[in-house]
């Protein structure tokens, strides 16, 4: 198994001092030309428009913490990769709560999840209106929600971390046009539409809940597995 693929990787570096920009600016330019060495020995070669850099610090306002943001530094400082014709260019610079695009998850830095949500609800709003203007079964409705629509939605849940609200936000447009398609009420009890079969339920996944439900199933299969991202992990937990 392999921790990234050579050509959607996260490149990380972190200079000895706590809080040091400056240093870990330095150092991570210095790791990135390594990187781009290697690539080019191997035959590859790394893309400016495909790459950018975050660089996270903390500020103190009358006692309360913040990211940092470049306009906070001394010296604003840029990183910079050779392209494929050697030429340096400037890498693009986000702040922390900037979020982009890594292997199909929109994430920032500061853990927010607004890029994201707003990509699933378009998702959930494309699929809805196509099943509403569509000649379909009511079983291939439901097979549709199931197999199709619930898992394009589920696909990103193990990273991120959504409230209640916003996963019922983005559930919806999917509920109010597959249900009726498939016969049923769209006002049903959310009760009986996620509800077991075993207890006379529809048993449709809860987004909120199999969120829950793949955080946990993640921790467990790369702890005892011993990952690398199994001991990012254990670092996460033992700093809480």
């Amino acid at each position: 198994s392999g921790f990234a693929f050579v050509d959607d990787t996260d490149i990380i570096a972190s200079a000895g001092h706590q809080n040091d920009p400056d240093s870990t600016i330095q150092k991570m330019q210095t790791t990135i030309d390594c990187w781009e060495g290697v690539a080019k020995t191997t035959g590859g070669a790394l893309d400016p428009k495909k790459s950018w850099w975050y660089v996270l610090f903390f500020k103190w306002d009358n006692g309360k913490w913040r990211y940092g943001k470049m306009s906070d530094l001394i010296l604003e400082d840029k990183l910079s990769i050779r392209d494929k014709d050697n030429v340096r260019v400037d890498l693009e610079y986000l702040e922390a709560n900037q979020a982009m695009e890594m292997l199909g998850v929109y994430l920032a830095p500061d853990g927010n999840n607004e890029a994201q949500i707003t990509k699933m609800k378009t998702k959930t709003k494309k699929m809805g209106e196509a099943i509403r203007t569509s000649s379909v079964t009511k079983r291939e409705a439901w097979l549709s929600l199931n197999t199709m629509a619930m898992k394009s939605i589920e696909y990103p849940l193990p990273a991120l971390t959504l409230t209640e609200q916003e996963c019922t936000s983005i559930m919806w447009p999917l509920l109010k046009n597959f249900l009726p398609k498939a016969g049923i009420n769209r006002n049903i009890k959310r009760d009986v539409l996620y509800g077991p079969t075993a207890m006379q339920g529809l048993q449709l996944r809860n987004l909120y809940v199999w969120q829950g439900v793949s955080h946990v199933i993640d921790i467990i299969e790369h702890k005892w597995k011993n990952t690398i991202t199994g001991s990012f992990i254990t670092t996460e937990l033992e700093q809480q």
